[in-house]
Formats: structure tokens, sequence, C-alpha cells
């Protein structure tokens, strides 16, 4: 039965809160880059709402792995995330895919395309099916990474006698 203790709803707000920062400030800089370097920028790509969905489910990912204590569970650990990426994408947001498609809507003589991916899913175009396939697996790729770094990082202190055990379980 998982019972989220304190500190496990800590690492998901954690999560959410530092997903909602990272991702409004990138999407700040980001569109003002695109405007200050070609004068006018794509719009509507990822920010702040999809971060906090994203990092809440990498904190997730992080208290299911803390949990399991196996390096082995670790690609399962990264399934909250994945299922967010795709909800994401289903509710009309966008992740990097997304947003390059979107770059590549904006600026026409680029040579970027992503409508091939769309293609092999039947679709013509980068549609909502690729959309959602392709930030499932942005999600899952992204949650594995922040997941396992964290479990190898925690296994290191641990095993170098910093001190350092973690949140009490």
């Amino acid at each position: 039965m998982f019972a989220p203790t304190h500190h496990d709803l800590w690492r998901i707000g954690g999560g959410a809160l530092g997903g909602l920062l990272v991702g409004a400030v990138v999407k700040l800089v980001g569109l003002d880059a695109f405007t200050l370097l070609l004068g006018q920028a794509p719009g509507d790509i990822t920010g702040g709402p999809e971060g906090v969905l994203l990092g809440g489910a990498v904190g997730l990912g992080s208290v299911l792995a803390s949990r399991t204590g196996r390096r082995r569970f670790l690609p399962l650990a990264a399934l909250p995330a994945a299922v967010a990426g795709t909800g994401i994408a289903l509710l009309g947001g966008r992740l990097m895919g997304g947003s390059l498609h979107r770059v590549a809507e904006v600026f026409p003589a680029s040579r970027l395309r992503l409508d091939r991916l769309g293609g092999l899913m039947g679709e013509t175009g980068f549609g909502s099916v690729a959309q959602a396939v392709t930030a499932g697996l942005e999600g899952w790729l992204f949650g594995l990474g922040v997941v396992a770094a964290l479990w190898f990082t925690r296994r290191a202190l641990e095993s170098e006698g910093s001190g350092w055990h973690g949140p009490a379980r």
C-alpha cells in the first residue's frame, strides 16, 4: 500500500515548484531571445504549467524509486513522468517536440520538420497522436534521467559514510 509520508509530499511538491520556476523562467528567456534575435517569437511554447505537471511527476517517481531501493526499478519509477508528458500533450500543452514544431511553423524557412513523426503514426503532419507519443517519451526520458541521478547520488552519499541517509521513511 502506498501511504505517502510528509517527506514524500515535500518531494512531489518540490518537484512541482521547481518545474514551475524552471518552466516559467525558460519560457520568458526563450521568448525574449527569439524576439531579440529574430524579431518574432514562436508564441505558445512549453512553460510553467507543463513544468508543474512534469516536475510533480518526477517527484513522485523519486518517491517510488526510493521505496524500491533497486536500480532495476528506475525505468518504472519514470512512468509517472511519461504519463504526465502524454497528459500535457492531450490537454493542449507542449514539451520540447511540440515547442520545436511550433518554432518550425512560425519560421517556415526553417529546415526543422517533425511532420515525418506524424507520418509514422498514420497522421498527416505532427498531429495530436504524434505529439502525445513524443511528449510521453520525452517525459519518460527526462524522468528517468532525474530519478536515476537522484537515486545514484543518494547511494553514493550513503556508501561514503557522509552521514546523510535521506529523509526518514
